[in-house]
């Protein structure tokens, strides 16, 4: 990061191919990611620069910006199985895209859960009252829905280690990951792992549930209506359900298209991960990224039997949204 190395030295150092690595390391430079440094003898020498550094690998700083990136070479692999989505309207699960897009997610919310979730997020939910019922001795039961790797989950048992912590999850390879990072926080023992695939009903024969979590999940999820009537039925008289997903607007699809900025991407994300996830079962309603929208949300809540909902922004994510839902 600080010193530079030059190709040869970084091909010996990583037992891969010299040219292969100058070549690599040009086009790196190139684009700014890395700076030259002074030569060594006959070699060039490059260096990440410090503001890269932190935005492409230092997981937990907040500014770390590369983590579903890194995941994009095995997502591209699903550019060629579009076809056929295109001929039968069926899509993919994130199962199918492999343990690659399973870590490639998870690194994209380390900063999330580790710098924002407890501090920032959860804060603001029922104005504070939340957090404080949280951190009393009482008999408090948490779930969070598609718990993905674990990273909240973590999050929440260390700064809350009186609450009865489930995370319910269907990706098996997220839960490995899960088994994996409880496991290293030394809390696997006091966190309790469903598998959802195995045990379908689990989720309502833990419950009733005093605070639910699902991050990022709604808009990915093949039947989001269900999964509304689902929690509904399982929450506290005076619980309530904390829905982050993707920022988005009720403004109709091909509007947001002349946006430009992240649509883009967002829509590129869609076709790849999120709308595929969304139709691969039967029947999915097939949301896709940018389709949790606030008045999508208030329709499925309220056929679902919720009587109150409510939305607020958080600053340092300004690319979710955050809905709490209240029996």
């Amino acid at each position: 990061k600080n010193s530079g190395a030059t190709p040869s030295a970084v091909a010996k150092a990583t037992g891969l191919h010299e040219r292969w690595v100058r070549e690599w390391m040009y086009q790196q430079c190139s684009c700014q990611v890395l700076q030259r440094h002074a030569d060594v003898g006959p070699e060039a020498s490059f260096g990440i620069t410090e503001s890269m550094y932190t935005v492409l690998k230092d997981q937990e700083n907040p500014h770390y910006s590369c983590g579903l990136l890194s995941g994009f070479p095995f997502i591209m692999e699903r550019v060629v199985k579009l076809p056929q989505c295109f001929s039968t309207g069926e899509g993919f699960s994130y199962d199918d895209g492999g343990v690659n897009v399973a870590t490639a997610i998870e690194r994209q919310h380390v900063k999330d859960f580790k710098h924002f979730l407890v501090q920032k997020v959860l804060p603001k939910v029922k104005g504070g009252s939340l957090v404080e019922l949280l951190r009393s001795g009482a008999k408090v039961k948490v779930a969070e829905i598609g718990c993905g790797a674990g990273g909240a989950l973590v999050a929440l048992k260390k700064h809350f280690p009186n609450i009865e912590l489930h995370g319910f999850e269907t990706s098996q390879h997220a839960l490995q990951r899960s088994r994996f990072n409880l496991t290293a926080a030394g809390l696997l023992e006091s966190v309790q792992l469903h598998d959802v695939m195995l045990h379908p009903d689990a989720l309502a024969e833990n419950g009733p549930y005093d605070f639910v979590l699902c991050f990022d999940v709604l808009h990915d999820a093949p039947y989001p209506n269900k999964l509304m009537s689902s929690v509904r039925k399982v929450i506290a008289n005076n619980g309530c359900w904390l829905v982050v997903d993707i920022a988005t607007c009720d403004e109709k699809p091909v509007d947001m298209v002349h946006k430009g900025g992240k649509a883009s991407m967002y829509f590129s994300m869609s076709l790849c991960l999120c709308m595929s996830s969304g139709l691969s079962a039967p029947g999915g309603l097939g949301l896709g990224t940018l389709g949790f929208t606030k008045k999508v949300a208030k329709s499925l809540s309220v056929k679902a039997g919720w009587s109150k909902m409510t939305k607020f922004e958080v600053p340092v994510l300004p690319t979710n949204s955050f809905f709490v839902f209240y029996p």
